[in-house]
């Protein structure tokens, strides 16, 4: 048995000991588990760096190796994420486990407005100590408040920071962390998360300084965290390769304030077909996107998309909104598309087209961009407009076909990233048209691309006239 195999025994047997699961038995770690827990514990490496897939029980593994290691050696620990939310992830964890035996919540040192039977039972407390020493505070590492960071950092004085989804924090803030430790003589930093990001997380995963632990999920699967069911399941989520696979995306794929490209050309140019090639392809139930220009370059245009195929029809900068109102029925009678199928963009000049038609009974699905995501989808979408997007990458991912035309250019300036809670968001438009007006585009508004996502609009929340039956 090699020196991993003796310590994993041995940090098994410890968990074991002293925690327990959800279902109050002892706690089993895996490998995995075990890889995370040993540099806590052990701290025998003053430099970590984690990559993880998601939901694999990360904030287990962390939580129960930083109550052992500040409360039987008396250290202060600072536990940092990019947001409050995230923060408290792992301090529930740490609060929940504390309970898990007597020796530890013997130990915890309670205010009289935050009772041991409450703390238990919320988990929302920022901070636990120890009576003999040592504790776990969480800091958020916001950039707008990095001086106030800075202070309570160097106020609790902790030598030992665990960074929770660490590469979600700006590279400024990181910079601060490290000139924190500086100031102590033996200090210990642990980065785990996702690599969204080729920022410092990147670096610091190709460096020499830092030991590493990869955890993807062919070795969730392989423990039995995963099913090979919940992966298929999740490979058409939005960042599939860095949570599940672990992967930096390409350096190509990113744009200068850190988007990532929604459509490669390589994409673009093999969705891309002949219109005599997409004649065959022109069959099943299709579905029509209008989106309506404003002032200058804008255009109005319309897209038909069937399921194998999409076709733009046409562009207009005709600046008399209510002539579009024919053009969307014309197209409706003419391809035979349910109204229901007919998305327009409801903001700002299609407000004003989209109730015209509805007065004339014809109940197209008005779409505001910037509303919900559909319901179930809220959490990993930051609104409708993300959701039609993404829909439309894997349409083109998975086959989608494109009659082939200069205006579908625009795709490639659409970009994405995640939001401060890990949520699908597309680059503001504002943004967008700055970008296609300095490459000097011959519109300087997405619209045909904004038009080719609303053919992806959610209408499950439409009435239809199956709807009042009972009149």
């Amino acid at each position: 048995m090699n020196y991993l195999q003796k310590a994993r025994e041995t940090a098994r047997r410890l968990v074991k000991s002293y925690f327990v699961d959800d279902y109050g038995k002892p706690y089993e770690m895996t490998d995995g588990q075990c890889d995370i827990f040993l540099p806590i514990f052990t701290k025998k490496y003053p430099r970590v760096q984690i990559l993880g897939a998601t939901q694999y029980g990360k904030s287990d593994s962390i939580s129960m190796g930083v109550i052992m290691r500040s409360l039987f050696f008396k250290e202060q620990f600072a536990i940092i994420a990019p947001g409050k939310e995230k923060a408290q992830i792992i301090m529930s964890r740490v609060i929940q486990h504390a309970f898990d035996h007597p020796r530890f919540y013997k130990q915890l040192e309670l205010d009289a407005n935050m009772p041991m039977d409450r703390l238990r039972k919320e988990r929302t407390k920022s901070s636990i100590i120890w009576k003999h020493g040592g504790g776990v505070k969480t800091f958020t590492a916001n950039v707008t408040n990095k001086n106030a960071v800075f202070k309570s950092l160097s106020g609790f004085g902790s030598p030992n920071i665990i960074e929770d989804e660490s590469g979600l924090i700006y590279d400024e803030m990181q910079a601060m962390v490290l000139r924190m430790l500086g100031g102590h003589a033996h200090n210990f930093l642990l980065k785990i998360g996702n690599p969204y990001h080729r920022n410092h997380f990147y670096k610091t995963w190709n460096s020499d300084k830092y030991h590493k632990v990869f955890i993807d999920y062919h070795q969730a699967v392989a423990e039995g965290r995963y099913t090979q069911e919940f992966v298929e399941e999740m490979r058409g989520e939005p960042f599939f390769d860095i949570l599940y696979e672990c992967k930096f995306p390409a350096a190509s794929e990113f744009s200068l304030d850190g988007h990532r490209k929604l459509i490669t050309h390589e994409l673009l140019n093999e969705a891309f077909i002949s219109e005599e090639e997409a004649v065959d392809l022109m069959k099943g139930d299709p579905k029509l996107g209008c989106d309506f220009a404003g002032a200058g370059r804008d255009r109005n245009a319309y897209i038909a998309r069937w399921p194998k195929v999409m076709k733009l029809l046409s562009t207009n900068e005709i600046k008399d909104t209510m002539q579009q109102v024919p053009i969307v029925e014309n197209y409706g009678n003419e391809f035979g598309i349910d109204e229901t199928d007919i998305a327009i963009d409801y903001g700002g000049l299609g407000q004003g087209i989209g109730d015209r038609l509805h007065e004339k009974d014809y109940f197209v699905n008005n779409i505001n961009f910037g509303s919900s995501a559909p319901e179930g989808e809220k959490d990993k979408y930051k609104n409708m407009r993300a959701y039609m997007f993404y829909q439309l990458k894997m349409w083109i991912e998975g086959g989608g076909k494109i009659v082939k035309d200069d205006g579908f250019l625009e795709l490639l300036y659409v970009n994405y990233k995640e939001d401060s809670s890990g949520k699908f968001q597309i680059q503001s438009k504002k943004d967008m048209k700055k970008e296609m007006k300095k490459q000097n585009m011959a519109a300087f508004s997405p619209d045909i691309a904004d038009a080719a996502a609303l053919t992806f609009a959610d209408n499950s929340e439409l009435l239809t006239e199956d709807d009042f039956d009972i009149i």
